[in-house]
C-alpha cells in the first residue's frame, strides 16, 4: 500500500512535467515553459521536494533555461540562471545568453565585457562538469573572441564570429581551355 501511494503522489507531483514533454512533442514551447514553471513552482512551496526529487527539480529549471534561450529571452535566462540549482547547468545558459547579447551588440566596449562575463560563466560550468565538450567549446571560442577583439575591436556584429575562424581566400577556378 505505501509503495502504491509512493506511485501515485509521484505521479501527481509530476503531472506538469508530462505536460510540458507532451506540449513540446506538439511544437507549443509557450504551453511547455508554462508547466515548466508551474512544476518549478511546486518545488519551491515545498522544498522538501527539492531533496527528494534532485532530478525532476533541475529539469524543471533547466528546460526552462533552455526555452527561453531558444525564444531569445536572454535577459530572462540570466536572471533565472542566477537562482537555479547547479544540476540544471544555469552556467552553460548564462553563458550561453550573455555571448547572444554580445553578438548582437553594436557598441565593441560593451561587446567585450559581455563576453568576458560569457567566458567567466563557461568557466563556472566547466568547474561544475568538466567533461561537458559543448562547454569547452564555448568557452575556448569565447576566449578568443575576447582576445581577438581586444586586438581589433572595431569589428561589425555580423562578423565577428570571423575573427576567430578568419575565411580563407578561395582559389579562383581557372578555365581549361583546349
Amino acid at each position: 500500500v505505501m509503495a502504491g501511494s509512493a506511485a501515485l503522489a509521484y505521479a501527481l507531483w509530476s503531472k506538469p512535467l508530462r505536460d510540458a514533454e507532451v506540449a513540446l512533442a506538439a511544437g507549443n514551447r509557450d504551453a511547455a515553459l508554462a508547466h515548466y514553471v508551474r512544476a518549478e513552482e511546486r518545488f519551491k512551496r515545498f522544498p522538501i521536494a527539492q531533496r527528494l526529487l534532485p532530478r525532476e527539480y533541475a529539469l524543471s529549471v533547466s528546460n526552462q533555461l533552455a526555452l527561453l534561450y531558444r525564444s531569445g529571452d536572454h535577459d530572462a535566462v540570466i536572471a533565472k540562471a542566477e537562482e537555479a540549482p547547479p544540476r540544471a547547468t544555469p552556467r552553460f545558459w548564462a553563458g550561453s545568453a550573455l555571448f547572444a547579447l554580445a553578438s548582437a551588440e553594436a557598441k565593441s566596449d560593451v561587446r567585450v565585457v559581455l563576453l568576458s562575463r560569457a567566458q567567466a560563466e563557461f568557466k563556472q560550468a566547466l568547474e561544475q562538469s568538466p567533461d561537458d565538450w559543448d562547454t569547452k567549446y564555448n568557452y575556448e571560442v569565447t576566449g578568443k573572441l575576447v582576445a581577438a577583439l581586444r586586438k581589433k575591436p572595431e569589428v561589425e556584429p555580423d562578423t565577428l564570429m570571423q575573427l576567430v575562424r578568419p575565411q580563407q581566400k578561395q582559389p579562383k577556378a581557372v578555365r581549361k581551355r583546349g
